[in-house]
């Protein structure tokens, strides 16, 4: 009886001292700043300054303020640019949660059979090896997909993943994005609002999960998933990524 007692009591340590070490495991590092970026230690509620070199933890979050922005990167060679008003949680070595605003990632094509996990408070990004953007906001995210593939699954329930619509639809999105795309979600919203009164009867399908390729967007609000075109201003942001 002892034996067993003694073996449970040794088996919990060990699960305890696992799951600190990965808490507390090295997740990357900021190669450079500008303007004013925080660091929020995990469990924290008080951010503090940082400067290039520093490194941030699995548990960490990075947030940024107006007109600043944080290059960072990950253990992995990943790397990722953090636009203005904007915050990423670093969840795991594999895996970072954008819970607000916009940021850029350039994921290395990893050897494993799974690759890194993105997330917002509404969908998973599988990835494989690829260079896109991610804009989320407490209504939903938009995906932009430069380079590679991603595998979207819902956080709660199936998505109704609408299929592409009239021609004309499309094109005054796109003009919309165009003119401005700070306002990109504000425009998503009430592009998505028109469209569910102008959309033909049966012009989408119920998935779990559905797939991007390279050159593709998607616009999710709820769980109401529409395809997008990618505005020249993300393609400028991509070359953010080049920078460093």
């Amino acid at each position: 009886m002892y034996k067993i007692i003694s073996a449970f009591i040794m088996l919990a340590f060990i699960a305890v001292f696992n799951q600190s070490a990965r808490a507390t495991e090295t997740a990357g590092e900021i190669v450079k700043i500008e303007g004013n970026v925080l660091l929020y230690a995990k469990d924290t509620v008080r951010g503090k300054g940082i400067t290039p070199g520093s490194t941030f933890m699995v548990g960490d979050s990075i947030k940024t303020k107006q007109d600043s922005y944080a290059f960072i990167r990950m253990i992995d060679g990943s790397k990722a640019v953090i636009k203005p008003d904007s915050i990423m949680k670093v969840i795991a070595i594999d895996r970072n949660d954008v819970e607000q605003g916009t940021v850029l990632f350039e994921i290395k094509k990893q050897g494993r059979a799974k690759g890194v996990t993105i997330s917002s408070k509404t969908v998973t990004m599988g990835v494989k090896g690829t260079r896109f953007g991610v804009v989320a906001d407490d209504q939903g995210v938009a995906i932009f997909l430069k380079e590679g593939l991603l595998e979207i699954g819902s956080l709660s329930g199936e998505f109704k993943k609408h299929l592409s619509s009239l021609k004309d639809e499309m094109q005054m999105l796109e003009q919309q994005l165009k003119k401005d795309f700070e306002t990109t979600t504000e425009q998503m919203k009430k592009q998505f609002e028109q469209d569910k009164k102008d959309m033909q009867a049966g012009n989408y399908e119920i998935v779990r999960q559905f797939n991007m390729e390279s050159g593709n967007a998607v616009s999710i609000l709820g769980n109401e998933a529409r395809d997008i075109q990618i505005p020249p201003s993300m393609e400028e942001d991509f070359k953010l990524l080049d920078t460093f």
